[in-house]
């Protein structure tokens, strides 16, 4: 059959301009849309074969073959799928769809629309993977042979605006079925040849494909030189042959001597008739008998110990290159059941997927049925890494559709607090444009985020739930991933109740408290959960906030996680319990009926007095002078009728970013002064008011007094060194 010319319509043009510069992002796509079509190939072929097994004839056999040839300059990706006739090329390879071209050329250039969403509506509509071989290559040749046929087409095209289609005689391939792909590389995609390249994209993108992917490659080999050996084997017997002939000669040349020595002997018998002379004469022979025999041993043993050197040295070894059809993808793990699947099969895939050297804490191998069908394997990491709050990568989840990654980077796929969790995510309901790198918006992405969600949570349930074991492997989770706990709380409403549950803090009474725990012991007649917000459980502990509390013997939780301030600003109430900050300005303590009022304390008309002078020395530093309820240890202490806690100041001004407009600063500089009347340097400093002499020491006192008050409330002094000053001149 002689080779017909087809052009392709002029859409296709503007199609291929597209696809190189505007549908994928990365080249190493081509690869994951080719073997896709080969899967789906492989796959409508079984389908057929259903109702029709002759279309297997005798080759029951269903994988794919990739073949890097960089002599020729070619990479070969072959299948035996259901394979083409000459109608299905020029319907599939020739056209786009057949829903209307050009409708859909201008839906992509938005012609149309002005809202580049639209395009993502496109997804799935239109088989145009094929076309990303030209990302790669100059020409794309195709070899086919549709299932249950004898006839051979060949289709050809640089993408130039036309396509040949000719028939070829059997004789001239050796296709057995389904479709073989030629592609001519550009000079720039030289690195596809690489087999370690190619390897990488098939793992990335199509490790979990249903058949084998077979790749070619060379794999060298030390093999034995039986040429060389067989040489050295020459040379040692020849070398042993002299070396039997000189032996040889020499024994003839013993021998003769021997019997020109026994002549003499005879004749020298005959002269001396002595015994004694004989007697010499036999010990002679006998010493001469042992002399040689042991030159005999000795000369068989050297010409042994020259062999061996010469036997060994005989082994050469040379190297060979050998074909090999390695499988590269594996079957996806998430397409069994839990109990087919043991747990080192569980750790080596989670320690593939992560790149992790450590054994995952816990994992959720689950299905999910109903309105949207997926898998997913959910993984929580033994320890949290460096950057956890850092990556650009927002979560470590990946996405595959019909068991072909789509993308690692989905953001909507799995909230920012959940940024710890691996694993993937398997669907084939989800639409895709066109170049299926773009996952659109769709009520079913929203539904499997939300399934993703509450299946993690029943993870951090199951590893919160009573029992010594787990209390362990919770200890050592809340120790990695609290802020993500305490980030869930912040953002996520819905899930709110729940995560409080997972909350765990040091108390006055204990470490690793959660919020159950605390209400459980709550005191007689204690109004609600106390908590106090710090840099640290020391200053906390320490803090003259919690003295009236820890006397009346009521728990307080300390709060040291910067996190915190944001968290308590949307708990005002664990389940019907109210959440009461110590160091809030409105804070009331109930009255102790078995408490003795101090008598010596001073008298209201006093504490007026005193706080009005008091008020006059700090003017505008300090909003008002009151008496405190709260405090016990400390003659003062400093509070901000505005609610911002002296933690939660600290950590605004400490952002580098921070805002530093009047509103803010003013509500910064809100404070209150609350007195202990019961102090003993608040009753000496009433005592020297009336004293004019003392005027002077009395305002250096109150701004001491200040000054250490805003330090142990949490509160930053303006000048610490002035301070300090103001303490060692006071002393002295």
């Amino acid at each position: 059959m002689s080779e017909e010319q087809f052009t392709f319509k002029a859409e296709i043009n503007e199609l291929m301009n597209m696809i190189i510069h505007n549908f994928y992002s990365n080249k190493d796509i081509f690869l994951r849309e080719l073997i896709s079509n080969a899967s789906d190939a492989i796959n409508k072929l079984k389908y057929d074969s259903l109702q029709n097994i002759s279309l297997l004839g005798d080759y029951y056999d269903f994988v794919i073959r990739i073949r890097a040839d960089k002599e020729s300059n070619q990479i070969i990706i072959e299948d035996t799928g259901i394979g083409m006739d000459k109608n299905d090329l020029i319907n599939n390879l020739g056209t786009i769809a057949k829903s209307g071209t050009k409708d859909f050329m201008r839906k992509i250039s938005g012609s149309d629309s002005s809202d580049k969403s639209t395009n993502s509506n496109l997804i799935g509509q239109f088989g145009v993977g094929f076309y990303s071989a030209y990302l790669i290559a100059n020409t794309v040749r195709v070899i086919t042979r549709k299932a249950g046929s004898d006839e051979i087409y060949g289709w050809e095209s640089s993408g130039n605006g036309s396509f040949s289609l000719i028939q070829l005689d059997p004789s001239q391939t050796d296709i057995i079925r389904g479709t073989r792909i030629y592609l001519d590389i550009k000079t720039d995609s030289s690195e596809y040849f690489e087999t370690d390249k190619i390897t990488e994209i098939i793992k990335k993108h199509s490790s979990y494909i249903n058949y084998p992917i077979l790749l070619h490659s060379f794999k060298s080999r030390e093999v034995e030189d039986d040429s060389v050996e067989e040489q050295v084997v020459q040379s040692v017997q020849s070398e042993q042959l002299v070396q039997s002939e000189q032996l040889v000669q020499s024994e003839q040349l013993v021998q003769s001597e021997q019997l020109v020595q026994s002549e003499q002997l005879v004749q020298s018998e005959q002269l001396v008739q002595s015994e004694q002379l004989e007697q010499v004469k036999l010990q002679q022979t006998k010493v001469e008998d042992v002399v040689d025999s042991d030159d005999e041993k000795e000369q068989e043993q050297e010409q042994e110990l020259e062999s061996e050197p010469l036997a060994k040295s005989t082994k050469k070894m040379k190297t060979i290159q050998e074909e090999s059809w390695d499988k590269i993808n594996s079957e996806p793990l998430w397409t069994k059941s839990n109990s087919e699947i043991t747990p080192e099969e569980y750790e080596n895939f989670y320690k593939s997927l992560t790149g992790d050297w450590d054994k995952h804490l816990t994992l959720k191998h689950f299905k999910a049925e109903g309105n949207v069908e997926f898998s997913s394997i959910l993984f929580i990491p033994s320890r949290a890494p460096m950057d956890l709050f850092e990556k650009k990568q927002k979560n470590n989840i990946k996405l595959y559709v019909k068991k072909v990654l789509i993308t690692d980077e989905c953001k909507d796929l799995c909230p920012d607090w959940l940024n710890f969790v691996s694993g993937i995510v398997d669907s084939s309901d989800l639409p895709l444009n066109a170049s299926r790198e773009l996952l659109q918006q769709s009520k079913i992405l929203k539904q499997i985020s939300k399934h993703l969600v509450k299946k993690s949570i029943e993870m951090i349930e199951e590893l919160a739930s009573s029992g010594s074991e787990n209390e362990d492997k919770y200890k050592s989770f809340y120790q990695n991933f609290d802020k993500n706990i305490k980030l869930g709380i912040h953002e996520e409403s819905s899930q709110r109740e729940k995560l409080v549950e997972f909350l765990r803090y040091t108390t006055s009474k204990g470490e690793f408290v959660s919020f159950a725990q605390y209400k459980e012991r709550m005191g007689e007649g204690q109004p609600g959960i106390y908590f106090i917000t710090g840099e640290s459980i020391k200053t906390l502990e320490n803090s003259p906030f919690v003295d009236k509390i820890k006397k009346r013997n009521w728990e307080i939780i300390y709060m040291s996680d910067p996190i915190d301030e944001y968290i308590v600003q949307h708990l005002s109430k664990y389940q019907d319990v109210k959440l009461i900050n110590v160091s809030k300005d409105d804070l009331e303590i109930p009255v102790d009926v078995n408490e003795v009022e101090d008598s010596t304390k001073l008298s209201e008309t006093e504490t007026t007095k005193l706080c009005e002078r008091i008020k006059s020395i700090l003017t505008d530093r300090i909003d008002q002078v009151k008496v405190s309820n709260k405090v016990e240890s400390q003659p003062a202490i400093i509070v901000n009728p505005m609610g911002m806690s002296a933690n939660m100041e600290r950590i605004m001004k400490a952002q580098a970013l921070s805002n530093k407009n009047p509103m803010m600063m003013g509500m910064f500089n809100k404070k209150s002064m609350e007195i202990n009347p019961s102090h003993p340097i608040m009753k000496k400093l009433f005592e020297s008011l009336d004293d004019s002499t003392q005027s002077e020491s009395i305002t250096e006192l109150v701004e001491i007094i200040y000054s250490s008050a805003m330090l142990s409330c949490g509160y930053q002094v303006d000048d610490i060194n002035e301070y300090l000053k103001k303490v060692y001149s006071y002393m002295g």
